[in-house]
This record gives C-alpha cells, structure tokens and sequence, in this order.
C-alpha cells in the first residue's frame, strides 16, 4: 500500500482552489490540472507499507488543535518533464509543529520519512511549462481550516492516480 498523511481540503476551499485553477489553466492549458476531490496537503509521505496498521497507530497518538492556514502565492517545483504548480501556504507555526509530531510519531512505528525540509504545498498541476511566471501571478488569500487529519492511500491506475481515504482523526476545538 503506498500511504501518506494529509491535511484534506474542505469543500468550500476545494471550489475556491478550483475556480482558481481553471483561471490559470489559461497561462498553461497543456499541464495535468489536479481534479478537485485529489486537492490535499501531504504532512508525511509513508510510501509502500505492507498495511496501514502502523500509520494508524502513529495517526491516532497525535494531539493538536484545529488551526487555519492561509494560502496566498503560487509556486514550483521544477522537473524535468514540466514543472508542479502549486499553492504554498503562509508561515504557520502550527502546521509545522503538527508535522514535527507526526514525524516523530510514525518513526516510533518504525516508518522513516525522507530527509529533505517539510515544504507544505496543495499541487495544483503538474507538467507546467516552466517559461510562465507562476509566483509573479496575482492570487487573492484563500483560508483552509485545519480540522482533521487523514490517513491516504494513493492507488496508481492507467487513468491517473486515485486516493482512498482510510482513517481521520479530528483536533480539539
């Protein structure tokens, strides 16, 4: 099972996240444009595990309070097939607290994340063309309340990847 632990997007950001992103498509109408159900914001990619008996244990430890994140720039990272657009979130202690959390939690379930800096994005597409200014476009603040956590899987098929939603905790009020 290839599994993650994600920040998932409520309907209303979803819709502003979409109007958003068929807005853009007009700068790069060729890119993979993400569909609005797969929007997400990845804490901790687990990778292939044999099951999700870890993951959930380590996701069922964590403690926080619900928080709100506020979006207001674009971003890339750049590939070598075309860039990842992206959303990128403004500083936000605790976000990155919970995902120090989550990081050591999964660890003592004996599940190593990669080494590389936590970089807290929601993709909007991939396979951008790297000549568009993507942070230079004007974005107005879009806010996602941060109110559970969620236990993906992502399930690789000959028409694009698909996510399973296979357990949520909620934060305290």
């Amino acid at each position: 099972m290839r599994l993650f632990i994600a920040l998932p997007v409520t309907r209303r950001c979803r819709e502003q996240i979409w109007g958003l992103s068929q807005r853009l498509q007009k700068w790069d109408p060729q890119a993979r444009w993400e569909r609005p159900e797969k929007l997400h914001l990845t804490l901790a990619f687990l990778g292939e595990q044999p099951d999700e008996r870890a993951a959930r244990e380590a996701l069922s430890r964590m403690k926080g309070r619900e928080f709100a994140l506020t979006f207001s720039h674009l971003g890339r990272f750049p590939g070598e097939r075309g860039d990842v657009i992206f959303l990128r979130p403004q500083q936000s202690p605790p976000l990155m607290g919970l995902q120090k959390q989550l990081a050591q939690e999964v660890e003592q379930e004996g599940i190593f994340l990669e080494k590389r800096p936590f970089s807290p994005h929601i993709t909007l597409a991939r396979r951008g063309k790297k000549e568009v200014s993507w942070e230079r476009l004007p974005l107005s603040p879009l806010m996602l309340p941060v109110r559970t956590l969620s236990l993906m899987e992502s399930i690789p098929s000959p028409g694009g990847t698909s996510y399973r939603t296979l357990h949520q905790i909620h934060l305290e009020e």
